[in-house]
């Protein structure tokens, strides 16, 4: 316990109050984030024009792709579009309707057919 009062009572002693900081340290200080803020933005100014040119080059190159994709879809051979133009064609598979029946025998007649044919 003896020690840890001793050490206590050495640091206190070796802490000193900071001084309070001069007039001139606030002028040097924001003088020196204005040489920062001036040194960025001069390294900034050479690239922007590069920007820019950047920028138009990928719109230009994004209008050709979309102009060349249209041109390229519009002259494809025409094999490679689905055309339906004859109405079997649609229809090729499926069974022809039934036509209506007469009357109800037609019906009772059809269905005793259909059942007695399994």
């Amino acid at each position: 316990m003896e020690a840890a009062r001793l050490s206590r009572e050495l640091l206190c002693e070796g802490l000193e109050a900071a001084a309070a900081p001069e007039g001139a340290f606030a002028t040097r200080v924001l003088a020196g984030i204005r040489a920062e803020e001036s040194r960025r933005l001069a390294a900034g100014e050479f690239w922007r024009p590069i920007e820019r040119l950047a920028s138009r080059l990928a719109l230009t190159a994004a209008a050709v792709l979309l102009v060349l994709s249209v041109y390229l879809y519009e002259s494809a051979p025409q094999r490679n579009r689905v055309q339906l133009s004859t109405q079997t064609e649609a229809t090729e598979g499926f069974p022809e309707p039934a036509a209506e029946p007469a009357s109800q025998d037609e019906v009772l007649l059809s269905l005793s057919e259909n059942v007695h044919g399994r």
